[in-house]
Parts: structure tokens; C-alpha cells; sequence
């Protein structure tokens, strides 16, 4: 049975740190896991690593994994860079009319718990 994929889209998008994690690989091109658990505040491993999976299998990001020494890495995709510039819109739009939206990045945000 096939699935919709507005249905499909949205479930993804509307995750908890999903966005959070698009604009720090989109702002720290080619870092890691490490890094992100490191840059994004209050994020579990065991969400952040599911949450990778999941834009991975949705073709958002694209991961690199270098043999010596063995780590990996996570990079916006072709899709993952048009939908980065649709949430940047969206963050645009949001502080015109929130004055709780000031950071420059989510991840810095004390309202993001």
C-alpha cells in the first residue's frame, strides 16, 4: 500500500529537532556525529541518531564515511539544500511576527527543550 508523501513529508518535518539538524549540517558543512551532539543542546544520541537515519532514507542528507580513521559524516543533499532555503524563509517569515524567534541558530534557542 502506498503511502502519501505529503503525509510522509510532514511526519518527518515535524519531528522534534529536524529542522535543528538541517541548519547545523547545513552551517557546519561535513561534521559528524560528535560534533552535532555537541552543537545541539538537550538532543539525545538516541534521537539525534534516528532522526539522521530518517533524512537519510528520505534523501535529505547524504553521508560520507572515511575508511582511516573510520568516521563519518553528513552533508545536505540536493533536496536537503532546497528544503534548507524553505525553512530559512520560514524562519524569516517567523520573526517578523514572533519576538520570541531572535537567534540565528535553533540550536542556541533557550525556548528548545
Amino acid at each position: 500500500m502506498k503511502k502519501c508523501n505529503v503525509l510522509s513529508f510532514t511526519g518527518l518535518m515535524g519531528k522534534k529537532w529536524t529542522f535543528v539538524i538541517l541548519e547545523q549540517i547545513a552551517l557546519n558543512k561535513d561534521e559528524g556525529f560528535n560534533f552535532l551532539t555537541k552543537k545541539i543542546k538537550n538532543i539525545s544520541p538516541k534521537i539525534l541518531s534516528s532522526r539522521l537515519k530518517e533524512l537519510e532514507l528520505a534523501e535529505f542528507l547524504d553521508k560520507d564515511i572515511e575508511q582511516n580513521p573510520l568516521r563519518s559524516h553528513y552533508k545536505l543533499s540536493k533536496k536537503g539544500k532546497e528544503i534548507y532555503q524553505i525553512f530559512k524563509s520560514l524562519k524569516l517569515w517567523n520573526s517578523k511576527y514572533s519576538e520570541n524567534c531572535y537567534k540565528k541558530e535553533c540550536a542556541n534557542c533557550e525556548l528548545l527543550q
